[in-house]
């Protein structure tokens, strides 16, 4: 920035100076007339805002500033400001035309009025760098203290008019102009932003709270009848066609095999032990001549403890029995055999005694006597787990039970997505097939038994049985007047009858069936649509058999029938008092 001892001041102007700095040069500056030297293609006076806040500072700082500059495009904006221009330092300076300010007809442009002593005919021929800085020192001094930028009389000494100027510099540097306002353009755009939110917010509520929440529910009270059908029909996987008369329905028959165990503690017991063994001496002591055989297998006893001979033994009698015991001499027979306990268990090391011989008398009037000279041995104790029966049975319970509803479930689904209506009363279950992991007696901590089930299930098409309960119900309704309103097979119940197999099951079929006058719901919908509640019910009750009708709305600020006839519901219903038909 170049200075003069003078008024007048000059300020070259950078490139990427901002407008902020332009004016804090120009506050700056002790001179009342600022050139400011502009570079070429100076941006920042290509906007008109920069114009106005470079002429409002200048106005409050109470400074001329004039810009020097060549550029064409900068003068019809300082000219619309009011900003004085020359070409260069030492050229006239003037305050560009505009459409605004000259007509075709005025040509020649305002000059610049430093004050009341400033003669612009007499400086219009002098350059601006002259007016800056060549005029005699004792013209600038009194320029400077009777120059007047706002018109306004200066009757202060120059002295004060100096400390003035100094005061006002320094306050200027220290303290923002608050009169200077310069736009906040974060704050704009964040207004912009949410206001844009805000707006397609209000949009997107306006779209669901008129076009999808609004809904409508018309229920038409009619004077209907009901007829109920009870047959009983067929459903057979022969047949591939229906026989209403005969009640014959084609089916399909499912079937699944459910395999599940359930497994039981053993609570048997049974000694794993030894037996018991030892020679038992027999004696023949009858008076039959006969020979006498004792086969092995035979059983001997004492204490309620039995013993198995091992063998077999055979007696010749050559002599006879006196007083009742056995003569001890030649004429008696007697024989050894090795026994072994019929049961595991210590209890059977029994002493050196007299047994009995199982069935003894009777062979051949035989009297057997038997004895042991020594005791028996080797019998031992080892109780151990078994399975029981009713381990067995009591698994068996559990297993019958837990697959049932699954298999129900899972036939009715397989039926379901074939496009068939399964008849649940149709379920059968099949003799379970039972297998366990031991047999009873086996030595074991626990069982697992094992069962197999196969279950079955009949669906058919709902047409098919819609077909038998039609043929029933127009029998008994006036055609020309009336309709079906609701089948009833939604509500249908089937009762089995009689066996099943995997032909065919008849089953007891028992419908509702509601008849009322002809409406037609899609025509009732299209009819309707945006009208009140009070339009809706005189459109209905003008129907014949229409005897009342209610309206309702959702949310609450819906007062008309939505024009889209998926948001409306038509519901017909029987009036109180209707009669029904068998």
């Amino acid at each position: 920035m170049a200075t003069t001892p003078n008024n007048k001041d000059t300020i070259y102007v950078d490139i990427d100076d901002e407008i902020t700095t332009i004016i804090d040069k120009l506050r700056s500056s002790d001179a009342r007339i600022v050139a400011l030297v502009l570079p070429k293609r100076a941006t920042v006076f290509q906007s008109v805002v920069n114009m106005k806040l470079l002429k409002r500072a200048a106005d409050t700082a109470r400074k001329q500033p004039v810009l020097i500059t060549s550029e064409a495009g900068l003068l019809p904006l300082a000219g619309s400001i009011g900003l004085y221009v020359a070409n260069t330092l030492q050229s006239k300076p003037a305050i560009p035309n505009t459409d605004d300010q000259l007509s075709d007809e005025e040509s020649e442009p305002e000059t610049l009025a430093l004050d009341d002593t400033f003669d612009a005919k007499a400086s219009a021929a002098v350059p601006v760098g002259a007016l800056a800085a060549d005029e005699p020192a004792a013209k600038v001094t009194e320029d400077a203290e009777t120059i007047d930028l706002d018109d306004e009389p200066d009757t202060k000494p120059a002295a004060a008019a100096s400390s003035a100027a100094v005061a006002s510099k320094s306050a200027s540097i220290g303290k923002p102009n608050k009169k200077l306002a310069v736009p906040n353009f974060n704050r704009f755009r964040k207004g912009l932003v949410f206001g844009g939110l805000a707006l397609v917010a209000l949009i997107v509520f306006g779209y669901f709270a008129l076009v999808v929440l609004p809904k409508a529910t018309v229920t038409a009270f009619t004077d209907t009848s009901t007829i109920r059908t009870a047959r009983a029909i067929t459903l057979s996987s022969q047949e591939d066609s229906i026989n209403i008369e005969d009640g014959i329905v084609p089916a399909k028959v499912e079937q699944v095999q459910k395999v599940s165990s359930q497994q039981a503690a053993a609570t048997g017991q049974r000694n794993a032990g030894t037996r018991a063994t030892g020679s038992i001496t027999i004696t023949n002591c009858s008076d039959s001549n006969g020979e006498v055989t004792i086969p092995a297998g035979t059983g001997i006893s004492r204490d309620g403890l039995t013993f198995i001979t091992q063998s077999s033994i055979e007696f010749g009698f050559t002599g006879r029995q006196g007083n009742g015991s056995c003569r001890s001499v030649n004429n008696v027979t007697s024989q050894s055999v090795d026994v072994t306990a019929s049961a595991n268990g210590a209890q059977y090391n029994l002493s050196a005694g007299n047994f009995s011989v199982a069935n003894g008398s009777s062979y051949d009037g035989a009297k057997l006597r038997a004895s042991s000279a020594s005791a028996f041995s080797g019998g031992t104790d080892n109780n151990v787990k078994v399975i029981a029966q009713a381990d067995v049975d009591g698994a068996k319970q559990k297993l019958g039970a837990v697959n049932a509803d699954g298999a129900k479930a899972e036939l009715k689904a397989k039926l379901e997505a074939e496009g068939l209506e399964a008849i649940e009363a149709t379920f059968v279950a099949g003799t379970p097939a039972v297998t366990t992991s031991g047999s009873v007696g086996d030595q074991a901590d626990n069982v697992t038994v094992t069962q197999t089930i196969s279950y079955s299930m009949f669906g058919t098409k709902k047409e098919d049985i819609k077909e038998i309960v039609l043929a029933n119900v127009n029998d008994k309704i006036d055609e020309n007047r009336q309709s079906i309103q609701s089948d009833g097979l939604d509500e249908a119940t089937y009762e089995l009858s009689g066996d099943s197999s995997n032909q065919s099951a008849t089953v007891n079929l028992t419908v509702q069936t509601v008849a009322g006058p002809k409406l037609n719901i899609d025509t009732i919908k299209q009819n309707i649509a945006g009208k009140k509640a009070g339009d809706v019910k005189t459109y209905l009750t003008a129907t014949p058999g229409v005897e009342d009708v209610q309206v309702s709305f959702s949310p609450f600020w819906v007062n008309k029938i939505p024009g889209n006839a998926a948001k409306v519901t038509v519901n017909l219903e029987k009036s109180s008092g209707t009669d029904n038909a068998q």
